[in-house]
């Protein structure tokens, strides 16, 4: 029987595809946190992911829970934020934190500590492609482009370490993507090129159902061959 956030029951994963898509859902919508109080010693390990209300319960509650679940071997609550559309799913648990540190994953504040994709992500094509999936879910959206067939795909990021280990990931799976512009404060880079839009359905695809749910709002007889069912199995 899986517990919920019993630290006995938490268990160490080796390196995986699985667990490469977790840390790319980290990277984008995570929170580590590792705090000790000055007052009275008392310690927070713990790691939240948080979403939309409304989009994003079902990918939290169901797949990235279920991720959880078969990675570390215990069941994340959630809750809603007040007075919000917000919502987080969280783990607490010293012994998972240490792990994910040890793995190139760091604690706090992300921008501030200018996080990157961790070296041992680019071993591997199926690491790098599970890592990216996990961005795009969590970072990134399906987007309309005017007067045209299909959409584009976007991602955002403030951190510098992270659009260029960005840049590197796409590059090293071959994807080809827009520069950088700066919208809002927060840079933004584009799958715009329809092949290229198709590549990454085909050898990437989409764990988040609201991604999948917008791609088939187009009638594309070239999207409907790469079955975007299959693209990303939801557990």
């Amino acid at each position: 029987m899986v517990e919920i956030n019993n630290e006995k029951v938490i268990k160490i994963p080796d390196k995986n595809e699985r667990l490469a898509e977790f840390v790319g859902i980290m990277l984008g919508d995570g929170n580590i946190t590792k705090y000790k109080s000055k007052i009275n010693n008392n310690c927070d390990y713990s790691i939240c992911i948080a979403g939309n209300y409304e989009k994003d319960f079902d990918y939290l509650t169901v797949y990235v829970s279920n991720l959880i679940i078969e990675l570390f071997n215990t069941k994340p609550p959630f809750y809603r934020q007040k007075n919000t559309n917000g919502m987080k799913i969280y783990v607490r648990s010293k012994r998972l934190v240490l792990f994910l540190e040890s793995i190139g994953l760091v604690p706090g504040h992300k921008k501030r500590n200018n996080v990157k994709i961790p070296d041992w992500i680019f071993s591997k094509k199926e690491f790098m492609t599970a890592c990216l999936r996990g961005l795009i879910d969590t970072d990134g959206c399906v987007c309309p482009l005017p007067k045209k067939d299909y959409p584009c795909i976007w991602f955002k990021s403030a951190i510098p370490n992270l659009r260029e280990s960005f840049d590197k990931l796409v590059s090293e799976l071959g994807i080809i993507m827009t520069n950088w512009t700066i919208k809002k404060n927060t840079p933004q880079i584009y799958i715009y090129r329809k092949e290229m839009v198709i590549k990454y359905i085909q050898e990437i695809g989409f764990s988040n159902l609201k991604h999948k749910q917008k791609l088939n709002k187009f009638d594309l007889e070239s999207f409907k061959n790469n079955r975007l069912s299959n693209s990303s199995v939801l557990l």
